[in-house]
């Protein structure tokens, strides 16, 4: 059987997924965005296709309560389509399932909290797992191991985004796995939404941004413990979209040289309107072995932008890179002003002799965070690093930052905090005045 695919029958969610072909398919977004409905009827075409003779199976945390969700949601995704004459359905303890009668392909539906009866099923091509945020690593894997021996094998997974520390997070998305598609929606995606939940959804901007991050824009949480470093960032203030270099201004970029896990490059522009100044972080470059160079990353920049760096460039950083390299026989700052030589003057280097201390910085940066300078900070959402350290980098008890170390393949180093330091040398320099009378 095919189903004819009406344009006007599907949300842009259902559109976003249905074409991808990869093995893993991540779909994480906010409420009312119409990720269950579309991975539904996804399901439900697949298995009706023509040729197919193999089970779907469909997971969730645990057992209870799949009735009246995923279930329920295949069943409405059949009868929607008008074709629940051709299924036979079961919902009982002893069995779930939903069959697809010309062919016998199931719809075989399970809790993770009964793993032995997941290692049981066979013949099993497809497989969807809702409410994916509650699945731990093991879980993820194990429903990897199930689905093997069948051809064109698909896996995907549905979930809020509630947490920056969820294990499909680390397992999938920051590990860049090959053959895996992320995808991301919001209610904005769902044409079908009644107006009243729609801006239900949007008022959470007004008395709760983090819950609006989550449910209204599908962006990850952050874990708040009372420890972080940069106490009054706000992702709703400090972030948004659009933030794009201006043809002909002024570009500061600020380094921090650590190469491991990547060299650092921070690209701003500040936009002054009478006392006050518009600080834009257009852009970062985090860039790995083997581009984690002082050149490679100048280069970089050079390929991206050249075209419209006519206003000069300035550049910040790391005090300590006036007396080291990272891979040459020249200091970085040496490096800086050969490779971007046509771009500087005389005063484009901004990099002091020692770095700010953080008995100072820090209470400098959040004063800046606060309003409490007139300098607004406007960072590009597509900047993931620096958001992700300003929101879950922690102060140490000597007012320091916390950096954890991890050590891979012999080497160790510190996880985060980079794009925070090149960020710091930036402000702290740039806004001196305000800077030097922070006590």
């Amino acid at each position: 059987m095919n189903i004819k695919i009406n344009p006007l029958f599907f949300s842009k969610s259902f559109y976003k997924i249905y074409p991808l072909e990869e093995r893993f398919v991540i779909h994480y977004g906010g409420a009312g965005s119409g990720k269950s409905v579309a991975h539904a009827q996804k399901e439900v075409i697949k298995l009706v296709e023509k040729g197919n003779k193999y089970h779907t199976l469909i997971v969730m945390k645990t057992g209870a309560g799949m009735r009246d969700a995923v279930f329920a949601e295949i069943e409405r995704a059949i009868r929607s389509f008008k074709i629940d004459d051709f299924f036979k359905f079961y919902y009982s303890n002893d069995r779930r399932e939903i069959v697809y009668l010309p062919t016998g392909a199931k719809f075989i539906f399970r809790g993770l909290d009964d793993p032995e009866k997941i290692k049981s099923i066979v013949g099993v091509r497809r497989i969807w797992g809702e409410e994916a945020s509650s699945f731990t690593r093991e879980d993820l894997l194990e429903l990897n191991r199930r689905a093997r021996g069948v051809p064109g094998v698909q896996i995907s997974y549905t979930f809020n985004p509630i947490s920056p520390k969820l294990a499909i997070k680390s397992l999938y998305i920051d590990n860049k796995v090959d053959n895996c598609a992320i995808v991301k929606s919001n209610y904005k995606d769902n044409r079908y939404l009644d107006k009243q939940y729609v801006e239900e959804l949007e008022r959470l901007h007004l008395f709760d941004p983090d819950q609006a991050r989550i449910y209204a824009e599908g962006e990850f949480g952050v874990d708040r413990t009372g420890l972080e470093y940069h106490s009054q960032f706000s992702y709703e203030k400090h972030t948004a979209k659009g933030i794009h270099i201006i043809p002909g201004l002024p570009v500061y970029i600020s380094f921090d040289q650590n190469v491991v896990p990547y060299i650092t490059m921070l690209c701003f522009q500040v936009v002054k309107s009478g006392d006050k100044y518009q600080v834009r972080l257009f852009d970062e470059f985090c860039l790995s072995n083997p581009k984690n160079t002082t050149e490679a990353v100048c280069n970089e920049l050079l390929l991206k932008y050249g075209d419209k760096l006519s206003g000069g460039i300035s550049y910040y950083g790391d005090a300590t890179g006036r007396h080291r390299d990272t891979r040459s026989i020249e200091n970085d700052y040496s490096i800086v002003e050969r490779v971007l030589r046509r771009y500087l003057n005389n005063n484009s280097c901004r990099v002091p002799r020692s770095n700010p201390p953080h008995n100072k910085r820090r209470p400098f940066i959040n004063r800046l965070l606060a309003g409490m300078y007139p300098v607004e900070l406007i960072i590009n959402r597509d900047c993931v690093n620096t958001i992700e350290d300003l929101e879950t980098v922690k102060e140490a008890p000597d007012g320091s930052m916390v950096k954890d170390k991890i050590r891979e393949s012999g080497v160790s180093y510190e996880s985060v905090g980079h794009c925070s330091d090149a960020l710091h040398y930036f402000l702290c320099e740039h806004f001196k005045g305000f800077y030097n009378h922070t006590k």
